[in-house]
């Protein structure tokens, strides 16, 4: 859940991911999950500027909250178009330099590229990136990142690694044919840990189990603005062979059917996995659990910043485990100058101690002599 206020310090009257500061003149939407769209819907129309979003999250504001296509400002995901985006704060009109690039955590998920003359920004929103994806992003080699606004969700010992969600994918999808295959009066009962963030599994469920997956009316409502689930999705309960649930009640309508399972892919309940242990788990005859993250794990969030080498770091989701976490391992470029300069002062301290050594042992010597 992000903590993020919304706000970017080098860029004032900006808001990202938060609707409630109604003195902002410019928004930002990373993505349409409920934490990253708060005050949307009761200020839709108290807004005093544009907000700058994708194509697919631009479809479903429009459609699930009634905001106005000039309330939009929809931009391409692409690090080949960087676009120049104007507002005036305060009296003063700024003009900042931003571009989309893919977060790869649901569909139409960004992360924001701002620069401005001096400044390079990148702010994450949610995002889950394995290092073998940064070749796409080389945007971001090419340039001194100032500041990281960091999806810290993960950033935790506890979840040091996840696997991949190709690996992950493939997983589920070998149990759901598995399942489905044995039996024709077999089903699969998807419990959802939140009511967002299973899109991309759906989506590759859909595709390599060849059956569509009903989902609850509430989500319907949703989900079907969305074009990229039109294969994806059933309305169809009769005819569906797979489900996606989501609540407490789910387990007390499915679990007693030995023809049901019961898949609960997540991230939360896979504490200090480690690369090469066996991600997915029986419980009972029917009930199966499987490592699923929409989220980068504390081993990609170290390769990322690696990569970005950032000087300095905000983390969205922030607590007094995620900044030990981050303390653990990074250190920001102030605090290495100051490190540099404190190391180098105390190099300094030691070599004037040891002149002052060799001279009175010197000086004790040529005493000595004299005596001789």
């Amino acid at each position: 859940m992000s903590t993020f206020n919304g706000v970017i310090n080098e860029f004032p009257g900006i808001a990202v991911d938060l609707f409630e500061v109604l003195t902002s003149k410019l928004f930002f939407l990373s993505h349409c999950h409920s934490d990253h769209m708060r005050g949307l819907l009761e200020n839709k129309d108290k807004l005093l500027g544009k907000i700058v979003l994708s194509e697919i999250s631009a479809i479903f504001v429009k459609k699930q909250f009634g905001i106005r296509d000039e309330q939009l400002y929809v931009l391409k995901v692409s690090d080949e178009s960087p676009n120049e985006v104007s507002y005036e704060y305060e009296g003063k009109e700024t003009t900042i330099c931003v571009t989309l690039l893919p977060a790869q955590h649901c569909p139409g998920s960004v992360m924001f590229l701002f620069q401005s003359e001096d400044k390079n920004i990148l702010y994450t929103g949610d995002f889950r990136i394995s290092s073998c994806r940064f070749e796409k992003y080389s945007i971001l080699t090419s340039l001194t990142l100032h500041e990281l606004y960091l999806d810290s969700t993960f950033l935790t010992k506890e979840y040091d690694y996840f696997p991949t969600q190709v690996e992950s994918v493939r997983e589920i999808c070998s149990l759901i044919n598995k399942w489905l295959n044995e039996n024709s009066d077999n089903k699969v009962f998807i419990k959802a840990p939140a009511q967002y963030s299973l899109e991309f599994l759906l989506m590759n469920i859909a595709r390599k189990c060849k059956e569509k997956v009903f989902v609850p009316e509430q989500l319907q409502d949703k989900y079907i603005y969305f074009e990229v689930l039109d294969d994806v999705i059933s309305s169809n309960k009769f005819n569906s062979r797979i489900f996606l649930e989501t609540g407490d009640t789910f387990k007390g309508k499915a679990s007693f059917n030995p023809h049901n399972m019961i898949l609960k892919p997540s991230a939360l309940f896979w504490k200090r996995l480690s690369k090469g242990d066996k991600f997915s788990r029986v419980f009972d005859s029917n009930e199966f659990r499987v490592a699923y993250s929409s989220h980068c794990s504390l081993q990609e969030l170290k390769e990322f910043i690696e990569f970005l080498k950032p000087v300095k770091i905000f983390l969205n989701v922030k607590n007094s485990e995620t900044i030990q976490t981050l303390n653990s391992f990074w250190k920001s470029t102030e605090e290495k100058e100051i490190e540099k300069e404190d190391l180098s002062g105390k190099l300094e301290q030691f070599q004037r101690r040891l002149d002052r050594i060799i001279e009175t042992s010197d000086t004790k010597m040529l005493t000595k002599r004299i005596k001789l």
